[in-house]
């Protein structure tokens, strides 16, 4: 393979040797490709992705993190023309992999929630703390979440996940829902950094701390997104408590950040959160229903069940009528039962 050659090459200029061992790792949700490359003692990720600006998002906004101080892989070598790098190896734990090793163990819901409050902080040191040093030119493909990017997500859920698994609407009232969902989100102020897939799979547990990745899609907006994407994230499916508890948290901290925060917080999260997840279900339903890839499809009951508990709300399944009866229907053919209740 070319690319593992010029990945060789590459980790030899870093190290001065060619690695004695170059194992792949398993394909996700991108075009990207990952490879584990050892010498000695030392391991580094060698990565091929055929999006050149994709590539030159992670790596600039990575330099940029690593300046504000934040834990973000280190990039140790770049060619942009030939699309490969060399980055920090973080391991194999992730933050989701963590929680689930936790269940069912005593003290689960205080080292969970103090976990989460600290990765809380790190969040708001994304939103506030880097906006000095990023070049927002690099943000691919828009340089703000904005009403055309909201919609593109919500349309990404109407054909990549309603149409795939065959679930009926009415499309002029899911479109007028649509409209009226982004409308609401672009009405919020949205001048912070927005790490736009801030959840367990791009947390790394790494020599006892949390470390970040995969924040290649980042660009300004509103603050409420990045919150939802981790609180709801259907991966690890917090408990009610623990997920309450946290929310407060997080709103608390952000009113010590900024002025620009909505007086309802908690309906700005809903609507972010709902914008989340009916994103994700998109992508869910592309790379599960269309790729058939297992770990996706295995993701939609959890991400339905986290549409009801937004749309137990009542102002919410008010204001968007057709979403709430569509999320009524896909919770009856996948949700099943969500854990309420916190082991000891």
């Amino acid at each position: 393979m070319i690319k593992e050659e010029l990945l060789r090459l590459l980790f030899r200029d870093y190290t001065g040797e060619y690695p004695d061992s170059i194992t792949y790792l398993p394909k996700s949700g991108s075009d990207r490709i990952y490879c584990r490359m050892m010498v000695k003692k030392l391991s580094v990720l060698g990565v091929w992705n055929p999006d050149r600006k994709e590539n030159d998002a992670f790596t600039g906004f990575a330099k940029s993190f690593r300046q504000a101080g934040l834990r973000v892989p280190e990039v140790f070598r770049y060619l942009p023309d030939e699309m490969v790098y060399l980055a920090e190896d973080l391991g194999d734990t992730d933050l989701y992999s963590w929680v689930q090793s936790l269940k069912g163990t005593h003290g689960y819901a205080h080292s969970v929630t103090e976990m989460y409050k600290g990765i809380l902080d790190d969040l708001l040191r994304f939103q506030f703390d880097t906006d000095k040093y990023i070049d927002y030119n690099l943000c691919h493909p828009r340089k703000k979440f904005d009403y055309n990017s909201v919609m593109w997500d919500l349309n990404y859920f109407k054909y990549m996940f309603l149409r795939l698994s065959g679930t009926g609407f009415n499309e002029e009232l899911l479109e007028e829902d649509f409209k009226k969902l982004a409308g609401k989100a672009v009405s919020h102020w949205s001048e912070a950094f927005l790490y736009r897939d801030f959840q367990s799979r791009n947390m790394m547990i790494f020599k006892g701390q949390v470390w970040f990745i995969d924040f290649q899609g980042g660009r300004k907006g509103a603050p409420y997104y990045d919150v939802a994407s981790l609180l709801l994230d259907p991966y690890v499916e917090l408990e009610t408590e623990i997920h309450d508890n946290l929310a407060e948290y997080y709103s608390v901290r952000l009113r010590e950040r900024t002025e620009n925060v909505d007086n309802d917080f908690l309906n700005a999260y809903r609507i972010f959160g709902l914008i989340r997840l009916l994103q994700a279900l998109g992508a869910y339903g592309f790379r599960g229903l269309y790729e058939k890839k297992p770990n996706f499809t295995s993701s939609i009951p959890p991400a339905t069940r986290q549409l009801s508990r937004l749309f137990k709300y009542e102002p919410l399944h008010n204001e968007f009528p057709e979403l709430h009866r569509v999320s009524d229907v896909l919770a009856e053919k996948w949700a099943g039962p969500m854990k309420q209740s916190i082991p000891d």
